[in-house]
């Protein structure tokens, strides 16, 4: 592998050569003082002709966080000389000025800089500390109005080198840095419009799509982000980097491709298995809430039999996630996803269950027998497990929505390998889901504590009553969904799709951890982005829109039925005139109780 990428490497860089001087060649005043804005348009790797893994290549070499740092020194000298405005004009795409394309090239190695001699080199040097000692200075500023510890030279450093040079860029992702660090979480602004994140390497569609599904447009995960012990500094570490791609996403900020790595790499730390290639987003999904230790949904599980009742027939399990499996037949329809919901919480059969038959005889007789097992949810989360106590799920907040995440399993196990299904799948906006609520609490002393809410006193301190009412009804409200395109889990691409309007798409005012934060339920304006729609598409490869760009219903929903893999609802009541969290739910009850 280690040779394969070096010789890649060095047909890149006689590509370079080639193009260069032909393009030195073909340079003349008048091109540069005419065209620009048609040309900006035209793509670095159509110089390029040596293969689309070369093309990305190309890209991913020229971008300013990596700019010809693979080359030799001799090499840097030599496209910097050669390069010209009229090949800068050609990577408009990357860049969004000739000259922040020239400074951003010229900025490769902070204080790396050609020769002494070369006079705009040394004026750029100059001009470089300058900016480097303002943004230094305004940003102390920042952090004394703020109360909190401000950034290091190294870090402004590396702040501006990111923003390539532009100093407003730079006091910009400051102020965000420096908001993250005192658990500031930036509410959903209607005026923003969404830039997304680069594809880092072009492996992290996965985890730009989950964090878009979670973070970009909707607030009903934020409670993932406030500070807590989760137990450790690397799942520390993870959630304050979460929280600060939370606040770039809804700054409106493009997310570079380093501060993906960065995250891949403290997920990692964590445990995660996956430090190159691509993944699998639902088990990523699935790890980041065990990371950041998401409270669990509880599920009653009811086992009915012919047989002698017993203890272990009724008990709760807990999950972070339902996952649904589809039909293997496919018949040509779309089956409904409410559909997949009931046949997993009524439709379990057990086979040889064993259980001890009621006989006459002295000594009772055991039997296998099978068995129907039914499960109910609870609406409200649990901190515990049935095996233990996750600490920081205590801490999760009261108020928060109830998340319910559904798992797509569309790849089954084939003979010879891991296969996809095609089957579609009718995704809803809203589903009743009366049904699949418990109306019931057990009582078994070891059942109760499992299910212990996470709320547990109204705000005057009297004890709430457990949120059962045979006259509630529950729904469940779209939110986001990730959608995987391709044959398999490992390979594709992964794509996320977040609802603009409805429950949870925005807070009023900052949420600053220790404080009440306000999840409202309906009203707020959509992001600015693209195009006009219900949906936002966020998409790390479609950099020709700005890597997000609203879609309509009609189009989100189809493209869910065909590739979606994890979907992202909140249980609320249907009848309620303000219950969008565990604890309005159970306020609600409380009311219809009285």
């Amino acid at each position: 592998m280690q040779q394969k990428a070096a010789s890649r490497r060095q047909t890149i860089k006689r590509s370079i050569r080639r193009s260069l001087k032909t393009e030195s060649a073909a340079t003349t005043d008048e091109d540069e003082a005419s065209g620009s804005k048609e040309r900006s348009r035209v793509k670095p790797h159509h110089l390029f002709r040596h293969g689309a893994e070369t093309e990305r290549s190309l890209v991913e070499l020229l971008q300013p966080t990596c700019a010809l740092q693979q080359m030799g020194r001799e090499e840097e000298k030599h496209v910097e000389r050669r390069l010209g405005w009229h090949m800068l004009r050609r990577l408009g795409t990357m860049y969004p000025s000739r000259q922040k394309a020239k400074r951003g090239l010229l900025w490769r190695r902070n204080d790396e800089y050609p020769a002494s001699d070369d006079a705009q080199a040394v004026q750029m040097k100059s001009r470089h500390k300058h900016d480097l000692e303002r943004v230094y200075r305004e940003a102390v500023l920042m952090a004394q109005q703020q109360g909190t510890q401000a950034l290091n030279r190294k870090e402004i450093r590396r702040v501006l080198d990111q923003a390539h040079g532009d100093t407003q860029a730079a006091l910009r992702r400051v102020d965000l840095l420096l908001k993250t660090r005192d658990g500031i979480v930036l509410p959903i602004d209607p005026t923003m419009r969404l830039s997304g994140a680069e594809n880092a390497g072009g492996t992290t569609c996965y985890l730009d799509s989950i964090m878009a599904a979670l973070f970009a447009a909707h607030s009903s995960c934020d409670g993932l982000l406030f500070m807590r012990d989760l137990g450790s500094q690397d799942a520390n570490g993870v959630q304050a980097l979460c929280r600060l791609l939370t606040n770039f996403l809804r700054a409106g900020e493009l997310i570079g491709a380093d501060m993906m790595e960065q995250l891949r790499a403290q997920l990692v730390k964590c445990g995660w298995p996956g430090a190159r290639g691509q993944q699998d987003a639902g088990e990523l999904f699935l790890f980041l809430m065990q990371t950041l230790q998401m409270p669990f949904l509880p599920l009653e599980m009811r086992m009915v039999h012919g047989a002698d009742a017993d203890a272990d027939d009724s008990r709760v399990v807990t999950q972070r996630a339902i996952e649904l499996a589809l039909p293997s037949e496919d018949d040509g329809k779309a089956v409904g996803l409410q559909q997949l919901l009931a046949r997993h919480f009524f439709d379990n059969r057990i086979e040889q269950l064993e259980r001890e038959l009621h006989m006459d005889a002295d000594a009772p007789v055991r039997v296998r027998t099978g068995a129907w097992a039914v499960l109910a949810m609870h609406p409200f989360y649990t901190p515990q497990s049935e095996t233990g106590s996750d600490g920081a799920s205590a801490e999760y907040p009261d108020n928060a929505p109830l998340v319910v995440p559904l798992l797509l399993k569309r790849y089954q196990a084939g003979p010879n390998a891991v296969l996809r299904t095609g089957r579609h799948v009718a995704v809803p906006l809203q589903m009743d889901a009366t049904d699949i609520i418990s109306t019931h609490v057990a009582g078994d002393s070891k059942e109760r504590a499992a299910t212990t809410p996470v709320q547990r006193a109204a705000p005057g301190g009297q004890p709430l009553p457990p949120p059962y009412s045979a006259a509630l009804r529950y729904q469940l409200e779209l939110q986001a969904a990730v959608c995987h395109k391709g044959s398999s889990t490992n390979a594709g691409h992964y794509i996320a799709l977040v609802r603009t309007s409805g429950l949870g798409n925005g807070a009023s005012g900052q949420a600053r951890i220790g404080r009440r934060h306000s999840w409202p339920r309906l009203g707020v304006q959509a992001p600015v982005c693209e195009g006009t729609g219900e949906f936002v598409r966020l998409d790390d490869l479609d950099v020709a829109h700005g890597r997000a760009r609203r879609v309509g219903r009609a189009q989100a929903l189809a493209e869910m039925g065909a590739d979606g893999y994890v979907l992202l609802y909140v249980l609320q009541p249907a009848n309620a005139e303000d219950c969008s969290s565990p604890c309005s739910l159970r306020r609600a009850a409380s009311a219809k109780a009285a």
